[in-house]
């Protein structure tokens, strides 16, 4: 295989649990990377094409929600409450990646539960113009890479994607991510964070984000694996805070004390015309879905 006409390719440690990340050049500061050549078989993926904009829907069972409170004495989620009404619902939309699960207790959320904007209008806006910083820095800090990242796709209902390396919110494929929370955060507040630097100021990785910058996040009821599919993704536990996208910042998406000890899986999809697909990188500008720990 060649990259830009050149096939010279280098392969370092992310240091999590034995990954290793492939770059198309040496990674500076990076002093373990190795050449590497990579050879191509005869397989393809192919994806069915669509221009039919599709909303996910979280496999819960009906609900009307107004504005209301309840608590709960166990793990709490900040959220958004919203005033919706929604029908079935449960992950849907995405392509692959690989690791093992582990079982995951359920976790009770002292929010409402919102349902997840239904609306099947779609918009051609743009996302806004993207700012050139760099909004956060994980090198040093305390924070979990996700352990799978899976695919679903709410038109192949019972395709498994398999695991990826990128994580995918468009149209019909939205993504899984399971994240292995160490028992020695227990006592410890964890936040769900997406970062999405500008263009630019990413040494090793890219993403290509189009329409009007909606996603939406989930907490499921139990982690996913790499056969997931949409049909037996796990049940939606609670809707976290949606985000309009720009490049060039930092959000924070819930924060909640530690589950130590747990595997807990967030779900990703996009809202509208949204077409998001990134390469999950922590490398100086960081890009995608990430927990961190204070």
């Amino acid at each position: 295989m060649a990259y830009k006409g050149s096939d010279s390719f280098y392969s370092c440690p992310t240091g999590d649990h034995g990954g290793w990340n492939i770059y198309s050049k040496p990674v500076k500061g990076q002093d373990k990377c190795m050449p590497i050549s990579l050879k191509a078989d005869a397989c393809f993926h192919g994806c069915a094409s669509s221009t039919k904009s599709c909303k996910p829907t979280p496999k819960h069972k009906s609900i009307s929600t107004s504005t209301s409170t309840s608590t709960s004495t166990s793990t709490t989620y900040t959220t958004t409450t919203r005033t919706t009404t929604t029908t079935k619902c449960s992950p849907s939309n995405a392509p692959p990646q690989t690791i093992t699960s582990t079982s995951c207790s359920t976790m009770t959320l002292s929010t409402p539960i919102p349902a997840p904007p239904m609306s099947s209008s779609s918009s051609s806006t743009a996302p806004p113009a993207p700012m050139a910083t760099c909004p956060a820095d994980l090198i040093g800090s305390n924070f979990e890479f996700p352990h799978l990242i899976v695919h679903m796709d709410q038109q192949q209902q019972d395709k498994a994607l398999g695991n990826s390396l990128n994580g995918t919110a468009a149209g019909s494929i939205s993504s899984i991510f399971n994240f292995d929370i160490p028992a020695a955060d227990a006592g410890k507040t964890c936040s769900l964070n997406f970062l999405l630097p500008a263009e630019g100021t990413m040494q090793t990785s890219s993403y290509k984000l189009s329409g009007n910058g909606s996603v939406e996040f989930a907490v499921l009821e139990s982690p996913a694996t790499k056969d997931t599919t949409y049909a037996t993704a796990p049940l939606v536990q609670n809707y976290l805070s949606g985000l309009d996208l720009v490049p060039g910042n930092a959000y924070n998406v819930s924060s909640y004390p530690c589950p130590a000890g747990q595997t807990v899986s967030f779900w990703m999809y996009a809202t509208g015309d949204t077409k998001l697909e990134y390469f999950q990188d922590f490398n100086p500008c960081p890009v995608g879905l990430y927990v961190t720990v204070e």
